[in-house]
This record gives structure tokens, C-alpha cells and sequence, in this order.
């Protein structure tokens, strides 16, 4: 489950819910690693760059969900950052 993109140390949760679509190859995922940097799929970004790249991305897809995935020990105004840009691109679908 979210394993494609960079790497992070996700919340431990009791029944985690299989995102098969997470791990397609053309799947649109954001992380935000402990130190606080921002990845759109494996490339790092500036967090306000996101809406331009993430709406190029999406431009002609008919699914428009973006996956995103937060270190557990991220600051929590970064991940709210994150969802903002995505939100100012557009994207209404969004997976954490």
C-alpha cells in the first residue's frame, strides 16, 4: 500500500485499507518526508510549485486522484500545505 514514490515511515494503523490504484505506474503520489521535504512521485518540489506540475499531470486523465502519503513524524502545517496546493490545482480526489 503506497509503497511506490520515496519513502516514508507511514502511521502504524490497525486495518489498513489496500489502495491497489496507489501502485500503478501513471499514479499521481505526494510525499512529505520527517524533514520536510516535498516529492511529487520521486522528484523533490517546492511545495508552492504543485499546482502547476500536478495539474499538468492530471491534464487529460480521466482519473484525477492524487495520492498522498506523510512521514509520521512530519509537521503536521506541511502535510495541511500540501493539501492546499493540491486543492489549488484543482484536485477534489485526494488519498491520504
Amino acid at each position: 500500500m503506497l509503497s511506490k514514490g520515496v519513502s516514508v515511515d507511514m502511521v502504524k494503523t490497525r486495518f489498513p485499507i489496500a489502495m491497489q490504484a496507489a501502485d500503478k505506474s501513471d499514479a499521481v503520489l505526494v510525499a512529505v518526508t520527517r524533514d520536510g521535504k516535498t516529492y511529487l512521485n520521486t522528484t523533490q518540489v517546492q511545495p508552492a510549485d504543485l499546482p502547476a506540475k500536478v495539474k499538468d499531470l492530471l491534464v487529460n486523465r480521466l482519473d484525477k486522484t492524487v495520492f498522498v502519503k506523510a512521514d509520521t513524524r512530519a509537521r503536521y502545517e506541511r502535510v495541511v500545505e500540501v493539501v492546499d496546493n493540491l486543492r489549488a490545482a484543482g484536485v477534489t480526489n485526494w488519498v491520504c
